[in-house]
């Protein structure tokens, strides 16, 4: 019966260390949302370009985007008809996408709320969004 207690002892303490090792070397954490500092117009065509790659097509943003909110809706464009320009109804291309901007291991990182692709903005600088 000794031998057991003295193995669940060691056993605890193996483990507790293990758990401290995993803290200090674990993940840096969760991203955090973020707006963008100063933004220049290389890096709005940045975050225009890594847009329009997460919303499946050619998005049009706002000089402001992301410098006081972490968060922008985007539609897709309706689809017109070439011929008489009219919209094409019936043809459902889907709902607006949710993109984000986050700070991950101090990067900026525009991500798609709804699909989970991320594209890095690795040309703008931005600061962690404050509460409220």
């Amino acid at each position: 019966m000794r031998w057991c207690r003295a193995a669940f002892g060691f056993a605890l303490v193996v483990a507790s260390s293990l758990s401290v090792v995993g803290c200090q070397h674990g993940p840096a954490g969760p991203a955090r949302e973020a707006v963008l500092v100063e933004p220049d117009s290389a890096c709005r065509s940045q975050v225009g370009s890594a847009a329009g790659a997460l919303a499946g097509g050619p998005v049009l943003l706002a000089d402001d985007v992301f410098t006081r909110s972490s968060e922008v809706s985007v539609e897709r464009r309706r689809l017109r008809d070439p011929a008489t320009g009219r919209v094409l109804d019936g043809l459902d291309t889907g709902g607006p996408r949710v993109l984000g901007l986050v700070i991950e291991d101090g990067r900026c990182v525009l991500v798609d709320r709804l699909g989970g692709k991320r594209r890095e903005l690795a040309g703008c600088r931005c600061r962690q969004r404050a509460a409220g």
